[in-house]
């Protein structure tokens, strides 16, 4: 059960990361029909993305120990919190740290999945 909710929160958090990619792609009709698409489920899929991560983990490992997984889990939280601050229109540098969180995420995903115990 944890393998596939961990498969299931990478695609979310692939979903996730693709808005920003997809807008920096040349225009053309397909990143602009894929852009309005990613616009429109990025809150939603990051948020799916943090319930699904702590679900994974806890099955995974318990809350026992500290793991890369852990600080994955906290990165997602940040880029989520701060998100939705920018939703509620706060202002201030948010929108850097949003940005430099879910590049953290992206570099933790990379750790997490390819050398889990290195932490």
């Amino acid at each position: 059960m944890a393998l596939w909710l961990g498969r299931l929160t990478a695609f979310m958090l692939i979903l996730t990361l693709g808005k920003p990619v997809f807008r920096r792609l040349p225009g053309s009709a397909f990143q602009r029909r894929g852009l309005r698409f990613l616009v429109k489920v990025h809150p939603v899929t990051g948020a799916a993305t943090l319930a699904l991560g702590i679900a994974h983990g806890l099955l995974a490992y318990g809350p026992g120990f500290l793991f890369s997984g852990h600080i994955l889990w906290l990165m997602i939280f940040l880029a989520t919190f701060t998100g939705y601050m920018m939703e509620r229109r706060i202002k201030g540098g948010i929108l850097m740290v949003h940005r430099l969180a879910s590049l953290g995420v992206g570099g933790m995903f990379l750790i997490h999945y390819f050398f889990r115990y290195l932490i």
